[in-house]
């Protein structure tokens, strides 16, 4: 394989995020995806390194201009992505023109799961509109901790019942699907249990898990309306006692995959979190990843910029093919599940 194909299958199991509200020809950004054939980018509202809100969104004009560059750059459709939950974790708000959605763990409690499909449909037409086609939405993790950091504190559950979660989450992918928007549940195994944030540190759930907490990935696996999971970082010591689950083809391989059944596309939590970042290098965290069954690596380069992020993982992919750490064929299987997942959000747009 010459070195412009492997780049190629390389930039395609990548995802990455970049500051800018344009995306004209002489953007960095266009540059990286003409280069390294990025399979998507995800956008943020706020630049957390400095707090600014100039990252990438602030209309919905500008948003929908954004995102027209960026597929202009990209053949075949690139996959824009962007965390649209509701409440507090919502990238389109009041405060860049968009309307105002709740949360979670209000649709949980107050609505009915057809209140919540409907719910789901205006932000999913919101995001078609604004050119957006991926959701990293709905979460799934139950509300066992209603103090955890990250999901209870932030209303970010339905419920801390599985059955509530699923039913919830069902109709919240349904009413994406009205609009042609693909949605990843989060976060496999499950961080509902949890007392720390796996932005900031790691995260073992060994003794808070409960095996309810993968009722919602068997329930809606099963029925086939999935698009994408999300894996976090999060050590299970009884599935894997050494690595965390992005990483772990035990989680991944042995556990979504062989035992659920799940064959979409699976994408990594970001990888510069702490929980992934602080005990392996980032040529580790690719190699692992891609061998434990992660079809997609995300890099929010936002956590701390680095405007070479990009290219620097894509090297880490090649790097690793070119080792034989990870093998060629596994790579291609990789590429072949996102261009599925590429073509079924083509199709439906």
């Amino acid at each position: 394989m010459t070195e412009i194909e492997l780049r190629r299958l390389a930039g395609s199991v990548v995802m990455v995020g970049f500051r800018g509200l344009t995306a004209g020809l002489d953007s960095d950004i266009q540059r990286h995806i003409r280069e390294n054939h990025f399979a998507g980018v995800i956008l943020f509202d706020e630049h957390v390194p400095t707090g600014e809100r100039d990252r990438n969104i602030s209309s919905p004009e500008q948003l929908r201009e954004l995102t027209a560059e960026l597929q202009a750059a990209s053949e075949p459709l690139l996959l824009i992505a962007i965390d649209q939950e509701g409440g507090q974790v919502a990238r389109l708000n009041a405060q860049n023109g968009f309307p105002q959605f709740p949360s979670h763990a209000e649709m949980g409690e107050k609505f009915e799961p057809a209140e919540t499909q409907l719910t789901a449909s205006h932000i999913a037409k919101a995001l078609a509109e604004a050119g957006v086609n991926v959701n990293f939405a709905p979460v799934v993790d139950l509300n066992i901790n209603p103090r955890n950091p990250i999901i209870g504190a932030q209303e970010r559950s339905f419920s801390d019942d599985a059955n509530v979660v699923a039913a919830h989450a069902r109709s919240f992918i349904a009413g994406h699907r009205e609009h042609g928007v693909a949605t990843a549940i989060k976060h496999f195994p499950g961080h509902g249990s949890s007392t720390a944030d796996t932005h900031l540190s790691a995260v073992d759930v060994t003794e808070s898990f409960r095996d309810s907490e993968l009722m919602p990935y068997r329930c809606l696996i099963n029925e086939g309306v999935v698009d994408v999971v999300m894996v976090g970082h999060l050590q299970h010591r009884s599935f894997d006692p050494e690595l965390p689950a992005s990483l772990s083809a035990k989680m991944i391989d042995g556990l979504l995959r062989r035992e659920i059944g799940f064959d979409g596309v699976v994408v990594t939590d970001c990888l510069d979190m702490a929980a992934a970042a602080e005990d392996y290098s980032l040529q580790e965290r690719v190699t692992l990843a891609l061998n434990a069954g992660v079809d997609l690596l995300l890099f929010g380069n936002n956590l701390a910029y680095d405007p070479d992020r990009p290219t620097q993982v894509v090297d880490a992919v090649v790097a690793a093919v070119r080792a034989g750490d990870v093998p060629e064929e596994c790579l291609r299987q990789h590429v072949d599940r996102i261009d599925r997942l590429r073509e079924s959000v083509a199709s439906s747009e």
